[in-house]
């Protein structure tokens, strides 16, 4: 049986994502907030509901 490794994928990305230092931001194509990280509501001064309102 082969292992699939993209669990392994989202677990890392998830860990760097929510951990990272640096403000990261997913939007659309219309520029609506999809998520966001921790780093970022708090170095613009909202929470992460408020910020996947903009």
């Amino acid at each position: 049986m082969k292992r699939s490794t993209s669990g392994f994928a989202d677990i890392n990305f998830r860990t760097i994502f929510n951990t990272s230092l640096d403000a990261i931001f997913s939007i659309d194509t219309k520029g609506w907030i999809l998520v966001a990280n921790r780093t970022a509501a708090k170095r613009y001064g909202y929470s992460l509901k408020e910020l996947r309102k903009h």
